[in-house]
């Protein structure tokens, strides 16, 4: 992404609605999988504010291609991290128990989604899971995408082949960001060429935004919703310890 935008993740990522969503989101879902105080890896970890959720429960390591992104990691007290492609992870085979990516198999700058999926799962141990989230359906793409190198976007089914081509065991595959569905659609649809989403956000709506999201999580953890912004898989590697 355009490294400016590093800077606007960084400083919106602790209060920030969507933020506080995605991030809360996942840290719950890796908690229903993966024992505490086991490997976590972020691959593509950004400015690090998955890995700040994380770091209190597990042993947390991250990449990321920009120097940028880890700058602002290191910021956060995240020392664990090496600058790094998701398609060639620096890491031993079989070293960690689960695998996050968020929003990062879309960037043109990943030349291919498959094998960027190939090199997660091959870090996994044996049992591990992997947790993906990534922008949903090709029709949403805006000056968003623009902006954040967004060069493909995903529907379940889409993600699904991906997830078996790497012999996976899916446990979850379903999308979330549904309440804002029928509204962000309508604004991306109409407002093409704007860019970043990401912006300051009123303090009031901000807290209603993440009440909303706070009722979404509880149902998209426990439901499959059936549409939404993103689309999303839990996934594990075949075999035992």
């Amino acid at each position: 992404m355009d490294e400016v935008q590093y800077g606007i993740h960084a400083r919106l990522s602790g209060t920030h609605w969507w933020y506080y969503g995605t991030n809360s989101f996942f840290a719950r879902l890796i908690k229903r999988h993966v024992k505490s105080g086991a490997r976590i890896l972020d691959a593509g970890c950004g400015a690090g504010g998955l890995l700040s959720a994380l770091k209190k429960d597990y042993a947390v390591a991250g990449v990321d291609v920009s120097e940028t992104a880890l700058g602002y990691c290191r910021q956060r007290g995240i020392e664990n991290i090496c600058r790094g492609t998701v398609e060639a992870l620096p890491f031993e085979s079989g070293t960690f128990s689960g695998v996050v990516s968020l929003d990062v198999l879309y960037h043109r700058e990943v030349k291919s989604d498959l094998a960027a999926l190939r090199e997660m799962v091959r870090v996994l141990e044996p049992g591990g899971f992997l947790f993906i989230q990534l922008p949903a359906y090709q029709w949403l793409k805006s000056g968003h995408d623009r902006v954040a190198h967004g060069q493909r976007r995903y529907t379940a089914a889409a993600l699904g082949k991906l997830l078996d081509s790497c012999g996976l065991e899916r446990t979850k595959l379903a999308y979330r960001m549904t309440f804002l569905f029928p509204l962000a659609a309508a604004g991306r649809v109409l407002a093409r060429g704007r860019g970043s989403d990401l912006k300051e956000v009123n303090p009031l709506v901000n807290n209603v935004l993440k009440t909303l999201m706070r009722a979404e999580n509880f149902l998209a953890e426990r439901f499959d919703m059936p549409f939404g912004l993103s689309v999303i898989a839990v996934a594990r590697k075949s075999g035992t310890k």
